[in-house]
């Protein structure tokens, strides 16, 4: 069986960092559709197409008590941790709006933002520029607004953690949720260089794209899907079933990406893993 390296000369794994992933879904005439955003060649993951997320930060607290539908408790049960769970939902949509444009918020009363105009859009859109450019963050953009953080859109269906020979690794959570309606997804130019609404099989099989393996992962779970409905039902059939995590590993000698189930995976008693 396989001996695995760790990522630095001590043995110790880099410590994954939390983050959050998104899978906005909207309605197709052969199902649903997915956002992909191509990410730059020089960034993790170069050139391969993947969802909106990130890492979560320092100004997620904040986000977090902006969030509407879910609480931290119900949040951090979902996740298996006993508080600071909604900082994912918080960091998930605060990804997407930087990365793509659209953000998933509401009013007081749960109501969806729904901008109905092109100058309600321009405003919207000079906002992102304002978020990207570090001159005012989503929470203050929020409370200006009167909006608040639709937690209650996003259901938790997957977590992948980098494999531990990693440099720099990810503790990642994937979450699904209907695209926010009258809004254009634009990708930023900086962490996205291209925009894709694509169904899950013409992604996984049609047009060549570079995808890593939980994103394939996540395509294949909503490849038929024959709504947006039906799609965040296999998301919460997920949650319902019980999440656990994926820890891939590296095949020494190779960038071969093991996956559990493959021949070669390590025995449970051999595989690395996450506290």
């Amino acid at each position: 069986m396989h001996q695995l390296t760790r990522s630095d000369a001590s043995g110790a794994a880099a410590a994954p960092r939390p983050s959050a992933t998104l899978v906005l879904l909207r309605p197709a005439s052969a199902g649903v559709e997915v956002l992909l955003l191509r990410r730059p060649p020089a960034q993790d993951f170069g050139n391969a197409f993947v969802f909106p997320g990130g890492c979560v930060e320092h100004q997620d607290e904040a986000l977090a008590s902006r969030c509407i539908g879910l609480s931290d408790a119900q949040a951090s049960a979902q996740l298996g941790l006993a508080s600071g769970g909604l900082l994912l939902w918080a960091a998930a949509i605060r990804e997407c709006f930087e990365e793509s444009g659209l953000l998933l918020a509401c009013d007081r009363a749960g109501q969806p933002y729904t901008p109905g105009s092109a100058l309600e859009l321009s405003r919207l859109s000079d906002y992102r520029h304002l978020v990207l450019a570090g001159t005012l963050t989503l929470q203050e953009m929020c409370r200006e607004e009167g909006l608040y953080l639709a937690a209650g859109q996003l259901q938790y269906f997957s977590y992948w953690i980098t494999p531990v020979q990693a440099a720099r690794r990810y503790a990642t959570r994937f979450f699904a949720a209907p695209a926010p309606a009258m809004q254009v997804a634009r990708h930023d130019g900086k962490e996205a260089l291209e925009a894709r609404w694509l169904a899950p099989r013409a992604a996984l099989t049609g047009h060549g794209l570079d995808l890593r393996p939980p994103t394939r992962n996540a395509l294949a779970h909503f490849d038929g899907a024959s709504s947006v409905t039906d799609a965040l039902a296999r998301a919460a059939a997920c949650a319902t079933a019980g999440v656990t995590p994926v820890l891939p590993v590296l095949e020494p000698g190779s960038q071969r990406v093991l996956l559990p189930g493959d021949a070669d995976y390590p025995t449970p008693a051999e595989a690395p893993g996450d506290d």
